[in-house]
């Protein structure tokens, strides 16, 4: 494994102190700018441990050490979480009257602040990656123009344009058709150099291709975490869905 991107320890979640999700507490290493697939039944956990690596509500207890970072990140302010981490949940709101072009350049607003000026840095930056995204001819567009999944695309571009250290994707490829779900794992891997990419997803087969590392959740427990080859030749999926094995 790479140098850990982050480091895990003693990893309690849930919403109370009192009965939390896992009985067991959680401990595992993420190398910096893997490319990580989070899997699991429905009710498994994904979305609660990826908010609670933001020391969201659904963290209780332990430590989570970003990139070397001193301290853990449920002592950090709201700013510094937003410079460390983008997220996209599974959905997501948005004014139906905005510009794409402008609901994208609020990816920046974490290094800008409110106030800050949107420079020809910024706009170039945009526009390359627009085009690399293919989200080039929605720009001008209005966000209740778009279909669902072209929405989706944009809501994911701006969570991968945010410049962040970490990005959390929470059913990332909801409502992309086939050959837009393929681009966009191709997209996640060949960034996944720059940015620690975490992938809460149904689509075993594209994290069984693309993904360096694979955690499993199961009934709110870790399962397994590790490479994509140890989960492979341990058959770890054939314990979490039989049906499909």
């Amino acid at each position: 494994m790479t140098a850990p991107g982050i480091r895990i320890k003693d990893l309690m979640i849930g919403f109370s102190r009192r009965s939390p999700f896992n009985n067991r507490a959680w401990e595992l290493e993420i190398g910096k700018g893997e490319l990580v697939g989070v899997i699991g039944p429905n009710g498994s956990g994904k979305t609660s441990f990826l908010r609670a690596l933001m020391g969201d509500d659904t963290f209780l207890s332990g430590q989570i050490l970003i990139d070397g970072e001193i301290g853990s990140v449920e002592s950090w302010s709201s700013k510094k979480l937003s410079e460390v981490f983008s997220y996209l949940p599974q959905e997501s709101s948005f004014d139906f009257l905005q510009e794409t072009e402008a609901f994208l350049k609020l990816a920046f607003l974490p290094h800008l602040g409110l106030f800050g000026r949107f420079s020809n840095e910024e706009d170039s930056e945009l526009a390359s990656f627009a085009r690399e995204f293919e989200l080039s001819p929605y720009l001008k567009k209005r966000l209740q123009d778009l279909s669902s999944g072209e929405r989706q695309r944009v809501f994911l571009g701006r969570a991968l344009l945010q410049p962040s250290h970490v990005v959390l994707l929470d059913e990332p490829t909801n409502h992309l058709d086939p050959n837009v779900c393929e681009k966009t794992w191709m997209f996640l891997k060949n960034k996944k150099k720059k940015k620690t990419v975490l992938v809460a997803t149904h689509d075993l087969a594209q994290v069984e291709r693309h993904c360096d590392r694979v955690i499993v959740l199961s009934g709110n427990e870790l399962l397994f975490s590790g490479t994509t080859t140890e989960y492979q030749s341990r058959e770890i999926k054939r314990l979490v869905f039989p049906f499909i094995c």
